[in-house]
């Protein structure tokens, strides 16, 4: 319907005619939903429809008259077509690909070559934007982040993942915006992680022989309060994993700011308890 007033579907003997009156009358409501679509978009982005120079019409459809009728009725803007519409994107995302920046190759760990001062130094080296990607296999060693990049794991075997491991430190530091996170997992193993069980079970150790002097009555009423206290435990776990899966997120979409907020706020909800 984009070149006559009338047109055939389907083979004799069903054979459905109908003039392009009646086509847009059948699409005339989902082009509404369409341009509604296209009104919230640019509101949610605080964007006027006056600061819009023109409308490019891109994809098969837009060849249909219609369309470009109502855009420019509806948004009062001039309305531009180009030669292929449904090539459009596809050309787009070509030129896009060329402009992108450079992929970082980073050698795949072995044992003659430590892993963690290879990734480190293809994230020193990268420019600012590139992508970094990581071959599956065990990375020990903290990360630091200083510019914006990606660092993304290479999907190898459902079973191989990236992992990035320490024992003394966060495994990944991130230090600027616009750093991007995907497919590697950050594993950390300190000391300090582990003060808090071990300093939970040997207060219970101490004071439970400290009760106990004051008699059997004493010591049941502590053990009952000492329980419910372990109960807490869980809900505290899983707290902190609800937290650090939603830090990560921002830390890996670059959202620092709201990282940290989530942080404090995870970090004082945790304390009331």
């Amino acid at each position: 319907m984009a070149e006559t007033s009338e047109a055939d579907l389907g083979d004799p003997p069903e054979l459905v005619r109908f003039s392009r009156k009646e086509f847009e009358a059948l699409v005339a409501p989902h082009l509404e939903r369409t341009l509604d679509c296209c009104d919230t978009l640019l509101r949610g982005q605080d964007i006027e429809w006056s600061g819009i120079s023109r409308i490019l019409l891109v994809g098969g459809t837009t060849r249909i008259p219609l369309v470009a009728r109502a855009l420019g009725e509806r948004f009062e803007r001039p309305v531009r077509s180009v030669e292929d519409p449904e090539l459009a994107v596809s050309f787009g995302a070509s030129l896009t690909f060329a402009a992108a920046p450079p992929v970082v190759p980073l050698p795949e760990p072995s044992p003659e070559r430590e892993a963690s001062i290879s990734l480190q130094a293809a994230i020193d080296a990268a420019a600012e934007g590139a992508v970094v990607r990581v071959a599956p296999g065990i990375y020990r060693g903290a990360l630091r982040i200083e510019k914006p990049l990606s660092l993304v794991a290479d999907r190898g075997d459902e079973r191989e993942r990236a992992v990035i491991e320490s024992t003394d430190k966060p495994a990944l530091a991130v230090a600027a915006s616009g750093v991007r996170i995907a497919g590697l997992a950050l594993h950390a193993e300190t000391a300090i992680s582990a003060l808090s069980t071990i300093q939970l079970n040997l207060t219970v150790v101490l004071v439970t022989g400290a009760v106990g002097r004051f008699g059997t009555a004493a010591l049941a009423g502590y053990g009952i309060a000492s329980r419910l206290d372990y109960l807490l435990i869980p809900l505290l776990f899983g707290l902190g994993t609800s937290i650090v899966t939603m830090v990560a997120t921002n830390v890996g979409a670059g959202n620092i700011a709201r990282a940290k907020q989530i942080a404090w706020l995870g970090t004082f909800v945790g304390a009331g308890f």
